[in-house]
């Protein structure tokens, strides 16, 4: 991450509040923080509601929100953030996180942490797909779409700046301890292959999100340092 804690977003980077977005700029100090708390969310239960737990503790932790940036790699600093933005009116992401300048966005979808959030338990040996699963995933497909049928319009410019953009997707679901190991790994396989218009759709427990999150604001704020 090249931003410092202190870097400023000027006026230069654009009007963010204007088209839905909120101009801030990432502190590695207080993201480092807002994991603590998300750390201590993830051990105080095991299952976590999505419009209960999940949602309302992203939306008090803005500085933590802007690390869901870190998966869009052609993003280099993460100053802009919205809350179920509205996509044209058609949809709304749980979380879009941006980096103005490149114009390279992060958007999220995000599912209940539950048992069957992930797969779901049949008479056969290998468990189905939950639909939750496949409804946060299609969810990211329709914004994909939605985003390619915008382009190059004037309603797009005024949401993003630009007529086009840099766009990936992530969806968060599910928690480690409700899946075994062959579970584990046709997810990792999913991860790993598959995707949708040469375009990968990162899917991620919430467990590996707060361990992804660790590790790149550990080594952002060891760079920093004088």
């Amino acid at each position: 991450m090249s931003q410092r804690p202190s870097d400023p977003v000027g006026e230069a980077d654009g009007d963010g509040a204007r088209s839905g977005f909120q101009v801030l700029a990432i502190d590695v100090a207080r993201a480092l923080d807002d994991l603590d708390a998300f750390d201590a969310l993830l051990a105080s239960k095991a299952a976590l509601d999505e419009r209960a737990d999940i949602l309302p503790f992203f939306a008090g932790h803005p500085h933590l929100t802007l690390c869901f940036g870190f998966y869009n790699p052609l993003m280099a600093r993460y100053d802009r953030v919205a809350y179920e933005l509205s996509l044209f009116g058609h949809f709304r992401p749980d979380i879009v996180v941006g980096d103005w300048r490149r114009k390279a966005y992060c958007f999220v979808e995000m599912e209940d942490a539950t048992p069957g959030s992930i797969f779901r338990a049949t008479a056969r040996r290998s468990p189905d797909w939950a639909s939750r699963f496949q409804r946060g995933y299609c969810q990211v497909v329709d914004w994909f779409w939605l985003l390619d049928a915008q382009q190059d319009t004037p309603t797009f410019e005024a949401q993003f700046g630009q007529r086009s953009i840099q766009a990936s997707g992530l969806l968060v679901l599910g928690r480690d301890r409700f899946l075994d190991a062959a579970d584990q790994q046709r997810f990792e396989w999913w991860r790993e292959h598959v995707v949708v218009d040469s375009r990968a759709i990162v899917c991620l427990t919430y467990d590996q999100l707060a361990r992804d999150f660790r590790d790149r604001l550990l080594t952002a704020q060891a760079t920093a340092r004088p």
